[in-house]
C-alpha cells in the first residue's frame, strides 16, 4: 500500500504541476493578446496622426498654390492691360 500511496501522491503532484503550467501558459497567452491589442491601438492612432498631418500639409500646399496662381493671374492681367 505504501508504493500505491506514493504512486498516487506522485500522480497528484504531476497533475497539479500540469495544471499550474497550463495556467501559466493561459496567463502568458492572455498577456500576449493584451499586448497585441495595445500595439494595434497604438499603430492605428499613429496612422491617424500621420494622416491628419498629411491632410494639413496638403491643405497648406493647396492654399499656397492657390495664392501663387492668383498672383500670377493678377500679374498677367496687369501686363495685358499695359499692352
Amino acid at each position: 500500500m505504501d508504493k500505491a500511496g506514493d504512486a498516487a501522491s506522485r500522480a497528484t503532484g504531476t497533475i497539479i504541476n500540469q495544471d499550474m503550467a497550463q495556467n501559466g501558459m493561459d496567463e502568458a497567452g492572455d498577456a500576449a493578446s493584451r499586448a497585441t491589442g495595445t500595439i494595434n491601438s497604438a499603430a492605428s492612432a499613429a496612422k491617424e496622426t500621420v494622416s491628419d498631418r498629411a491632410k494639413s500639409t496638403y491643405e497648406a500646399a493647396k492654399e499656397a498654390a492657390s495664392e501663387a496662381t492668383g498672383k500670377l493671374g493678377s500679374e498677367m492681367r496687369k501686363e495685358t492691360a499695359e499692352l
